[in-house]
């Protein structure tokens, strides 16, 4: 990705350095990718229609399909838009609040985190899963969490050790979302020329925060043969070497963006242990557990609706389940294509395309084609990765990751339908049919 423009901006004005040499955001040219699809001419809805589909798969009549928007598909609950107006209509709410948020917010997210994660009279947890599936791994056992970033919210305190309870309200801070809770945490946290160890691939705007700030990102390379879990020894290993030092906190992301991996309770208590250890803090963002956002009239209408809302939760959460094993079967029935991993809005899917007899063909161009040929907007793995030739991507290289072969993208379905998702193949297998007049080959599995 590239960095910001470092001439003036139009009106003469000089950003920061910081600001200039961070990368730019990759959405725009997703968007750009889309703008310039059009449906092929005088073609019948066939045209698009996967080989494998059956008589009830919807009709594909070539409308462009936008899989790479990370948002929820279904409207706010009635409960909380019947709540929000009622908070709205109050002139009071247009006034200023605490700095940190409503303290009723504050009080009901500890109370989702005390039900979430079930804190006995010990100070120990065992992890709620109600709705939620979780990827499998090497790493598990009892449960633990050391933090919780919901969207919108961010407690970086340690753990509770032996005889503590759950955070009080006073350690719960209400944002205007999580980029800026991640922002504001990390500022909190470190000085420039810090490090912070975070799982690659990671959310560009992470990057970006670490780049503004001037802490220097340490990667953790993720397997894609183990569902881009974090490993617990890498992490170690990567701590005791000569890169490991000056490292101020761990961050994990669960369910993951982009993979969709949702980590086990035993791997994160595990990551808590270490950093316990080490004297680090673990930063655990988990914005697609409940995607929340909470300017002041929601906060107000949101907080005695939490623990209304859990089952709606769990609901929603059993229908994106369900809509990503949908999305994993169709997508696994056309030639080539994978799924390697998947969970809470993501599919991580990795493509079959090689080019020059070898060398896999770059997920951006990938993504590019597939947008403004074939219709479907996705998010390339690449968005989600160091630059090529960044310190971070030669320690990618050195350690041969498979990660370099960068060939992943990221397809979100929360926002789609399952009809949508329906006509998934068809747009892959016309983009297989394109391989040829590209210079592609097909590589099956």
């Amino acid at each position: 990705m590239p960095s910001q423009p470092t001439e003036p901006s139009p009106r003469g004005i000089q950003l920061s350095r910081s600001v200039r040499e961070a990368i730019a955001p990759p959405i725009p040219k997703a968007q750009a990718w889309a703008a310039s699809y059009t449906p092929p001419p005088n073609t019948s809805a066939s045209h698009f229609q996967s080989a494998g589909a059956d008589s009830n798969t919807e009709k594909d009549t070539g409308e462009l399909l936008n899989l790479s928007q990370g948002v929820p598909g279904d409207p706010p609950h009635p409960l909380l838009l019947a709540s929000l107006a009622q908070t709205s209509a109050d002139p009071q709410s247009a006034g200023y609040g605490p700095i940190l948020g409503e303290r009723a917010l504050r009080e009901a997210v500890c109370g989702e985190m005390e039900f979430v994660y079930q804190w006995n009279g010990n100070g120990d947890t065992s992890r709620r899963d109600d709705g939620e599936r979780q990827a499998s791994g090497e790493d598990g056992g009892a449960a633990g969490v050391d933090a919780i970033g919901e969207e919108g919210t961010v407690s970086s305190v340690p753990a509770p050790t032996q005889g503590e309870g759950p955070p009080t309200w006073e350690e719960v801070a209400i944002t205007s979302g999580c980029n800026q809770a991640f922002f504001n945490t990390v500022m909190a946290l470190c000085d420039r020329g810090d490090k912070v160890m975070i799982p690659v691939p990671w959310y560009f705007n992470m990057l970006m925060t670490f780049q503004i700030l001037g802490i220097q990102p340490l990667p953790l390379p993720l397997d894609p043969s183990n569902s881009f879990l974090p490993s617990i020894t890498a992490a170690r290993d990567l701590l005791d070497s000569s890169e490991g030092h000056d490292v101020k906190a761990i961050v994990l992301v669960t369910p993951n963006n982009p993979t969709g991996t949702t980590y086990p309770p035993g791997l994160i208590s595990q990551f808590a242990d270490l950093a316990r250890e080490r004297g680090v803090v673990l930063l655990v963002d988990e914005t697609y557990r409940d995607f929340i956002c909470a300017p002041r009239p929601p906060q107000l209408a949101l907080a005695p609706l939490l623990p209304a809302l859990r089952q709606d939760l769990s609901s929603t959460s059993d229908r994106l389940f369900d809509r990503l094993e949908l999305f994993a079967r169709l997508v696994t029935s056309v030639r080539g294509w994978s799924v390697s991993a998947q969970g809470g809005f993501f599919s991580y899917v990795r493509h079959p395309y090689i080019q020059d007899g070898k060398a896999p063909v770059p997920s951006e161009r990938v993504s590019e084609v597939l947008a403004k040929r074939c219709g479907v907007v996705t998010l390339p793995g690449s968005f989600f990765m160091p630059e090529r030739g960044s310190s971070e991507w030669r320690s990618l290289e050195e350690q041969a990751s498979p990660l370099v072969e960068d060939r992943w993208i990221r397809f979100a379905v929360a926002n789609v339908s399952d009809e949508v998702v329906s006509k998934v193949p068809g747009r892959l297998e016309m983009l297989n049919g394109l391989a040829g007049e590209l210079g592609w080959t097909v590589e099956d599995d």
